[in-house]
């Protein structure tokens, strides 16, 4: 036996097989007709709701009520935290204020006694 004999004949089961599953399977042709009708229904669904709710969007905000602007005045109002005593520690007056510094003279130095010459003294 030849290797193309037996390449053949595998072919031939090979090919028998496909066509024996071919046959118990469904039409996929119909099966995309319906899917594709599925997601064309969703995106025209999708598209009225959105239609929809953009208008209902516009009605409410054309037809709701505007009040009147509202002014406060809020120059008598204070207000502190619960926990603002525990800022309040000992020496926390040094923070807020500022030291006294005194001011004092500057004096230069004493002058230095002798002639001046600094070459006796680099030798």
């Amino acid at each position: 036996m030849s290797a193309t004999n037996g390449d053949d004949r595998l072919r031939v089961q090979f090919r028998a097989l496909a066509d024996e599953e071919a046959r118990g399977a469904p039409a996929f042709s119909r099966e995309r007709v319906y899917a594709r009708r599925s997601v064309v229904r969703a995106r025209r669904v999708t598209a009225g709701a959105t239609a929809v709710l953009a208008v209902a969007a516009v009605a409410t905000f054309i037809a709701w009520p505007r009040s009147p602007s509202l002014s406060f005045d809020l120059t008598g109002v204070s207000w502190s935290a619960p926990t603002d005593f525990l800022l309040n520690t000992p020496g926390s007056d040094l923070l807020s204020s500022m030291p006294a510094i005194a001011v004092v003279a500057y004096e230069p130095p004493p002058a230095a006694t002798g002639s001046g010459d600094t070459s006796e003294r680099n030798q």
